[in-house]
């Protein structure tokens, strides 16, 4: 686009009217105006608006033939508009629907598994949504950047590339955020490099925060003043830390309680031990709930296989009431969940695979072993494993999602090769965004 035309449009407030919500869940506008100005068909994405709304927004940025806007002013509202409880909602980049009501938002992030079902000739059983609360969230990952001194922590900016620093936090669990505040308040103290970029993760483990630094290219001894930091560390309750040099990692444990909570099954109070930096489900609540369906899916089964296992979020309680085979390709991951295997002790065997199941999947000839699959795949799916899995025996997969679109895409596989879905489970652990989770048990017709 031409920079003076550009100049040009983003002076000025835009009256817009919202004729739909993208795949996000933003508002699209149309304006002739800005379109005869720029001379071309550009996509206008407004954030935090409902379909049939009439605002007053301004221009921030222009992405791949789309242009953002920020709110000015609602003219016209729609009747499940609320007032927004945040003060850095559309700013932070972290929520994007604070400003609907709460029935409304759970209709419309079951709208696309609804439409599913309605195609479908066998129709399948949507349970009733669950909903993680308020202060729950209990991983979060932040950037930091000091420049010239100045020190800053928090989200990146959803129209900016820059850090929204944040105060309070409505989704992070009040102990994780009481971390993130001494981070704000009092890292700075101990940061050698005066201009530098970094990031934290910070895991809530049972005992307390585990955290990890991503230096980027750096040692920590070049950006750190580290016996001070440990020491402050300590002081914050955080019971690991861990640093992350391009591919190496230094690990500084505190104590020995590295052990994340899974809750109790049949009154046997059941632990995992993630790797630093190792993935966590968002939220305890949604945890225990995907748990709690996984496990009634496969039960009576005498030998299940879990498939993308981790550290054993699903691993762990499976062994406690069958015979288990756990697969995944990250090492650090397996040493865990080995770990959690041995510590939960159970009167069933297990076997642990090394292996990288989007490359190379678990083939027909293991999978007739087992009575049950159940894979958690990443945001991508699973469809090589999907293609053997419909080759095998097995009458029962149990498939836990993050992605409806590649859940959509691997169920097709196996509804057209004899399985029907017998229920979902939604499961909603980021409650003010459009993302939803599921679980869903598929049985051989």
């Amino acid at each position: 686009m031409n920079t003076n035309k550009y100049d040009e449009i983003i002076k000025k407030n835009y009256r817009l009217k919202i004729t739909h919500l993208n795949d996000k869940g933003y508002g699209v506008a149309s304006n002739l105006l800005i379109n005869k100005i720029i001379k071309k068909k550009i996509v206008l994405i407004v954030p935090g608006t409902l379909a049939g709304e009439i605002i007053l927004a301004k221009p921030i940025k222009i992405i791949n033939e789309k242009m953002f806007f920020r709110i000015s002013k609602v003219l016209t509202s729609d009747q499940n508009r609320k007032k927004q409880d945040c003060k850095k909602f559309l700013i932070c980049g972290g929520c994007d629907f604070r400003h609907i009501n709460e029935l409304w938002l759970q209709n419309y992030k079951l709208m696309d598994l609804n439409d599913f079902n309605k195609k479908l000739k066998i129709k399948f059983q949507v349970l009733p949504i669950f909903q993680s609360n308020n202060y729950s969230r209990q991983r979060a990952s932040f950037a930091c950047e000091i420049k010239n001194g100045v020190f800053k922590v928090g989200f990146i900016s959803m129209f900016k590339n820059q850090i929204v620093e944040l105060n309070e936090c409505k989704t992070l669990n009040r102990s994780l955020l009481k971390i993130f505040q001494s981070f704000k308040s009092k890292l700075s103290n101990f940061i050698i490099k005066k201009n530098f970029k970094f990031k934290i993760q910070i895991n809530l483990l049972q005992k307390g925060g585990d955290v990890l630094f991503d230096l980027h290219s750096f040692s920590t001894e070049e950006v750190f003043y580290i016996d001070e930091l440990l020491n402050f560390l300590i002081s914050i309750n955080v019971i690991r830390v861990s640093f992350k040099q391009n591919n190496h990692l230094s690990i500084f444990p505190f104590n020995n309680e590295h052990k994340h909570d899974l809750g109790k099954l049949n009154g046997i109070q059941l632990y995992s031990f993630p790797q630093p930096g190792g993935f966590l489900q968002a939220t305890k609540s949604g945890e225990r709930n995907i748990i709690k369906y996984v496990l009634s899916a496969v039960k009576g089964s005498t030998k299940v296989i879990d498939l993308f296992c981790g550290s054993g979020t699903i691993s762990i309680p499976l062994n406690q009431i069958t015979k288990t085979i756990c697969v995944d390709s990250n090492k650090a991951a397996l040493e865990g969940l080995n770990k959690g295997l041995k510590f939960n002790t159970s009167k069933h065997k297990y076997e642990i695979i090394h292996q990288d199941l989007l490359k190379k999947p678990i083939e027909k000839k293991l999978l007739n072993e087992v009575d049950s699959i159940v894979l958690n795949p990443p945001f991508k799916g699973a469809k090589n494993q999907i293609n053997e899995i419909v080759k095998s025996d097995v009458n029962i997969v149990v498939y836990v999602s993050c992605n409806f679109k590649t859940f959509e895409r691997d169920a097709k596989v196996l509804l057209s090769n004899d399985f029907m879905i017998a229920w979902v489970k939604p499961i909603d652990q980021f409650p003010y965004t459009n993302h939803l989770e599921i679980v869903a048990k598929f049985v051989k017709i």
